[in-house]
């Protein structure tokens, strides 16, 4: 029996346990919580809800991280750890929480670890830091009133009866210094100067809340003085005191008249504020509210003519809004029954204009009419509203664009990394990055970081070295605060990978300017530099297989000119032997024409690898361009003739000026020629017209041939394109000449163009080129011997080491009348030069062994070398060649093969023999 009573004893005193708890959790103060060891929500209370405008339901079992701002996360959680790991027992931090409206709601948590049997918990404490600091505003403010009162106001402790607080109207009313009455009591000042007499009226005060009464009190000068004193119960700090409230009264029968003006005083102060502020009564059922008083700033506020308001019922005359009604009157009640001030905020329509204010309200006392009387005061705080909404919706935008700069940084396929601080120690890495270095996304990346945390698979080199951790572009940036970019960085892992990166990084900056870390977005450029490395190979080979082709053009040349050479010179000594002869004549005009054509065609092959290796030399002077055209015809007439075609040429009667290059432009009218004369049938016209039109010098050649498509005429011009490329070759030729007339226009600054009306029409080019003025006079150039062939015998030797070309030229110098010596290397001519000495010499620049440059620059060393004139005769074309051999010492330079007239124009071109 009596373990049974016990056992319902300690039930009983468990439920009373339970009871309390639940009571202390559910108050309406602070909120409350508990807390798993996961982060989520067990238990929350009302006032925690309210706080965070969630409901309940939407909390419980939610993770606190979830509602928790970003900047209070990492404290947070490092303070929970080391509570549910024993470390310490309770913490106290200020946080941020998410309301359910988007905004953030700042608080102070006092957590404590709670031992529960399924596992510790953590229980916490939760005030809302905005209504401390709108209490601490609001202290001030009335501080303020206070001290500004023109009434002796003073705080007393009801167990000393000292002065805790007053302000200056108290002490100065009765002559003390603010130091002075800080240390004295109410017995002090008392009329009666006992401790009892002033404790007995402070407890009456206590008892009842509040009283009215006239005292007299001591000033410091031994005078008494009559007080009206108001007192009322006070909390201060959580303690009941008593605030009494003096205004002095006159001993004479003139107090009627000071307290009217007393009153008159305070009046025009109320009226006068620049605050809104009045006093109002409750109707006795609380349905409506009298305004007793408003000042002008109240009826500003409130939309009314200053007076206006008062003696009207809000609700029944004042048209005041039926839940701005029931606000006011449940803060009035509100300030009655806590004995202490209550603020409130009242947002409405006043006069048309949406606005906001911020109300304290105080209960004064019984009114004579009977009704509760109150005052308050109030604040316009639309400005402040506006504000504080544009600020919930820029934090609205700005959580938006955090989350969209979230996802970017998440999806972007480019490695990002940021870093926090100057030192580069934490580098959070986007998943695209922590591909990249074959690492988890949330891991710290920085080679600079903790021992702990630093990663240890890969290291970054540059230029073959490693780098060292201060030098990595991220470090270098935020620690210099510079943007750095296209630099190249080569990771190697552990497993002998090597990926190759491009990184561009810029700085952040903190308020002050200075550096606080960096962001730097990073390029795997692996394929890329494998592709570039396999591009610059196969460049190289092209190189490579250019320079050959360059060699075998060159040696093509050479080894061809010189056969073309020799039948040249043998058809030449053959007309001249027997010129009367039809058969001869004709065998040796095909073999001239045929010799030409190969020439022609070897020359073009040369032409096009000067062009697309930007070769070409110009050597531009003023020049008529009647001229080049009338040696262009000239030139082509044996194919002309030989197609039976006819040629009509049209010339302007002034000479037409141009700066060019006369063998490259005849070259231009050639190619052009030669193409008519291919494509027209046999008995064709063919006419060429110069003309001028405007700043432009106009060449136009127009044939009756074939036509051209305008699918053909699309790359009319390109190389190696023909109307036909059938395997009879039937019109010969090998696609390269208008591509060649093109390239040589273009590089005198002008344009070719080609118009055909279709198959069967004829074609028609334009050449044009840009016009310049008359040249100045030049002296006359010396004239060039009326007959080469007569011109005074020269000794000549001639070195070859094709011995038919040798002597076949040999031969064609002595029917011209001159003493020529052979040779058929290097070290010979030597000898035949010491031997014969010669005015001339012929040689050959591709001799077998010594070459002909180092025989010209032996012969250059003799003695009397200066005086001999030596002529290269030679298969080598290039420009590169013709300085070779003007540097070894040659005289002239002459590509085979080369006419007999114009050898002999060069010889007797040279000084008479001594």
């Amino acid at each position: 029996m009596h373990k049974s009573e016990s056992n319902d004893s300690a039930c009983a005193s468990s439920k009373s346990q339970a009871a309390r708890f639940r009571s202390l959790f559910d108050n309406r103060l602070v909120g409350i919580d508990i807390v798993d060891a996961e982060g989520r929500w067990v238990e929350i209370n009302d006032r925690l809800c309210e706080l965070l405008g969630r409901s309940r339901e939407e909390l419980t079992g939610r993770r606190l991280d979830e509602f928790t701002h970003h900047e209070d996360l990492e404290v947070e959680a490092a303070l929970a750890r080391r509570l549910f790991n024993g470390e310490i027992r309770s913490y106290r931090l200020e946080k941020r929480f998410l309301r359910g409206d988007g905004g953030w709601a700042r608080v102070e948590v006092d957590a404590l670890l709670v031992d529960d049997e399924p596992g510790p918990l953590r229980a916490s404490v939760i005030l809302d830091l905005g209504d401390r600091e709108r209490d601490r505003e609001e202290s001030a403010r009335l501080q303020t009133l206070v001290e500004q009162s023109p009434l002796g106001v003073v705080v007393i402790d009801p167990e000393t009866a000292r002065f805790l607080q007053f302000n200056e109207t108290a002490h100065e009313s009765l002559g003390y210094a603010r130091e002075e009455f800080a240390g004295l009591t109410l017995a002090d000042i008392d009329e009666q100067k006992t401790h009892e007499a002033a404790v007995g009226r402070i407890a009456m005060v206590l008892k009842t809340g509040r009283a009215r009464f006239e005292a007299s009190q001591w000033t410091r000068k031994g005078e008494l003085r009559r007080v009206r004193v108001t007192a009322r119960r006070v909390f201060l700090d959580g303690r009941p005191c008593v605030q009494s409230v003096w205004q002095e009264v006159a001993a004479s029968r003139d107090s009627s008249t000071e307290q009217a003006r007393q009153d008159a005083t305070i009046r025009q102060i109320l009226r006068t504020a620049p605050l809104p502020m009045g006093i109002a009564e409750l109707r006795e059922d609380d349905g409506d509210i009298l305004h007793i008083f408003d000042n002008r700033a109240a009826c500003r506020s409130f939309a009314r003519p200053a007076g206006s308001t008062s003696g009207r019922w809000g609700g029944a005359e004042l048209g005041m809004d039926g839940a701005a009604l029931k606000a006011w009157i449940a803060a009035y009640r509100a300030s009655q029954r806590l004995g202490r001030a209550v603020h409130f905020e009242d947002g409405r329509d006043f006069g048309g204009e949406q606005r906001w204010l911020r109300i304290v309200v105080s209960y004064v006392g019984p009114a004579t009419s009977g009704r509760d009387r109150f005052c308050y005061i109030a604040e316009d705080i639309t400005e402040r509203k506006r504000a504080e909404a544009e600020i919930l919706r820029l934090n609205r935008s700005l959580e938006r664009r955090a989350a969209e700069l979230q996802t970017i940084f998440e999806v972007i396929p480019i490695g990002v990394g940021i870093a926090d601080d100057p030192e580069c120690r934490s580098i959070r890495a986007n998943p695209a990055l922590a591909r990249i270095l074959g690492t988890e996304v949330g891991v710290n990346v920085s080679l600079n970081a903790p021992e702990s945390e630093r990663p240890t698979t890969f290291k970054a080199f540059h230029g073959g070295h490693e780098v060292a951790v201060d030098d990595l572009p991220m470090q270098v940036s935020a620690k210099r605060g510079i943007a750095l970019h296209d630099v190249e960085i080569d990771v190697a892992f552990e497993d002998g990978r090597v990926v190759n990166l491009l990184e561009h990084v810029s700085p952040l900056f903190d308020e002050q300017g200075s550096p606080r870390g960096c962001v730097a977005a990073i390029l795997d450029v692996t394929e890329w530099r494998r592709a570039q490395r396999e591009r610059e190979r196969l460049l190289e080979d092209l190189r490579e297989a250019d320079r050959r082709k360059d060699e075998f053009l060159a040696m093509l040349a050479h080894e061809l000119r010189n056969p073309l050479s020799a039948a040249g010179n043998a058809a030449e000594i053959l007309r001249l032997k027997e010129p009367d002869d039809p058969e001869t004549r004709w065998c040796c005009e095909v073999i001239e024409r045929q010799t030409r054509r190969l020439a022609r065609l070897l020359e073009d092959l040369l032409d096009v690898s000067r062009i697309t290796r930007g070769k070409i030399v110009l050597r531009r002077e003023t020049m008529d361009l009647r001229g080049a055209v009338e040696r262009a015809v000239e030139t082509i007439r044996p194919m002309i003739e030989e197609r039976r075609h006819q040629v009509e040429v049209h010339l302007p009667a002034e000479p037409l000026w141009v700066h060019a290059d006369p063998a490259r432009i005849e070259q231009v009218v050639v190619n052009l020629l030669g193409n008519a004369a291919k494509y027209s049938e046999e008995g064709r016209s063919v006419s060429v017209t110069v003309s001028r039109n405007g700043e432009s010098a106009v060449v136009r050649v127009e044939d009756q041939g074939i036509g051209m498509s305008p699918a053909v005429l699309e790359k009319v011009f390109e190389m190696f394109s023909q109307v036909e490329s059938s395997i009879d070759r039937s019109r010969g030729g090998l696609g390269i000449g208008l591509t060649i007339a093109r390239s040589l226009v273009e590089l005198h600054d002008g344009r070719i163009s080609a118009t055909s009306e279709g198959l069967g029409s004829g074609s028609t080019f334009l050449v044009r080129l840009p016009c310049v003025g008359d040249p100045a006079p030049d002296d006359p150039s010396p004239p060039r011997p009326a007959n080469a062939t007569r011109a005074t015998p020269r000794r000549i030797v001639v070195v070859d080491d094709n011995v038919e070309a040798v002597v076949a030229l040999a031969r064609l110098l002595e029917l011209a009348g001159h003493t020529v010596a052979t040779a058929f290397d290097g070290p010979s001519g030597l000898e035949a030069v010491d031997d014969f000495r010669p005015d001339v010499i012929l040689l050959d620049v591709g001799l077998p062994g010594m070459d002909g440059y180092q025989v010209a620059e032996r012969l250059r060393s003799l003695p009397d070398g200066h005086a001999l004139f030596l002529v290269a005769l030679t298969g080598y074309g290039q420009e590169s060649d013709r300085h070779r051999a003007f540097d070894a010492g040659f005289d002239r330079h002459l590509i085979k093969p080369v006419e007999v007239e114009t050898i002999l124009e060069v010889i007797a071109s040279a000084l008479p023999p001594s």
